[in-house]
């Protein structure tokens, strides 16, 4: 469970929900799965694949609410990660749920900055060790022990959680302090819904500022960035990191999508993990046209 918190410089305890630079609220539910019937080999195997972009599948935030609580923990500030138990001699098929967001001063004219303070209140992390709804729950603690309570040992060692941030441009934490281009693979044409381009192919090859797939404005034609990407026509497109698995938008902007439309993951590899955004007939990206400006894959339908 995690919520951002933000309060203008000086403004005493009004904290409120934050926004992103695309001026959405910054959510951190969702659902990473990995199954034994997926491929247990390159990152797909690793990593596993979104379920639900910005909702828990499994888990009920009933399961941790009590009347200790103020109010209840709403399921769009769970973030869940869910895998199978592996076959006796099998693959280890992990789940990572990731989440990324970006602060600070808005690329987009109407979009206000938001420069103060910033707080991350994060739950210890609560679940329940299987999908089918049994009690004992997996809580992960400090030391040896369970937090606040015994009932899952074997996991012990097995979850953990991690914060990272920085400068969104110059991603120290990834290597990326003196990189100014990252590569992608555009569909072609313009789609008229989400679901159409999600089914596209990834055939030209375009640069853009940013690293993760999420928050890219707008592509360039080269790397020098100095030739804007003109569309064909306004709508939605597909695009993928370029054709190096071990670049930073490739490792670390996907935030683990789906590697197909939706269901079962084709591919394996970071490279083939899909998001889908609308540009208009300039190329930008458009912030009216959904309450997800850039969707990432999932196995979830549409």
């Amino acid at each position: 469970m995690g919520y951002l918190q933000y309060r203008p410089f000086g403004g005493g305890n009004n904290w409120v929900t934050a926004t992103d630079i695309e001026g959405k609220p910054i959510n951190f539910g969702g659902s990473q799965i990995n199954r034994n019937a997926f491929d247990s080999g390159d990152s797909v195997g690793g990593h596993g694949i979104i379920n639900k972009r910005d909702l828990p599948y499994y888990f009920q935030s009933t399961r941790v609410n009590s009347s200790s609580f103020v109010s209840d923990i709403l399921n769009t500030a769970c973030l869940e990660a869910n895998t199978q138990a592996k076959a006796l001699n099998g693959n280890t098929q992990n789940a990572i749920a990731r989440k990324t967001f970006v602060i600070g001063k808005s690329p987009y004219a109407g979009v206000s900055d938001k420069f103060g303070d910033y707080r991350l209140i994060v739950r210890y992390p609560w679940g329940i060790k299987s999908s089918n709804g049994s009690d004992n729950p997996i809580v992960v603690g400090y030391g040896s022990g369970e937090c606040p309570a015994g009932g899952f040992n074997m996991m012990s060692g097995l979850v953990n959680a991690n914060v990272f941030f920085g400068d969104f441009y110059y991603p120290a934490a990834y290597g990326g302090s003196n990189i100014y281009y990252y590569q992608y693979r555009v569909s072609n044409y313009a789609q008229n819904t989400a679901q159409l381009a999600s089914t596209e192919s990834t055939n030209q090859t375009l640069f853009a500022r940013e690293w993760h797939l999420k928050y890219v404005t707008k592509f360039y034609m080269d790397a020098d960035l100095t030739v804007e990407w003109v569309p064909d026509n306004a709508g939605w497109f597909q695009y993928v990191a370029g054709s190096n698995p071990t670049d930073i938008n490739a490792v670390y902007g996907t935030d683990y999508s789906n590697t197909s439309s939706t269901g079962n993951p084709g591919l394996t590899g970071n490279i083939h993990r899909r998001w889908v955004a609308y540009f208009d007939s300039t190329g930008l990206k458009s912030l009216a046209n959904s309450n997800y400006p850039s969707l990432a894959m999932q196995y979830q339908g549409w």
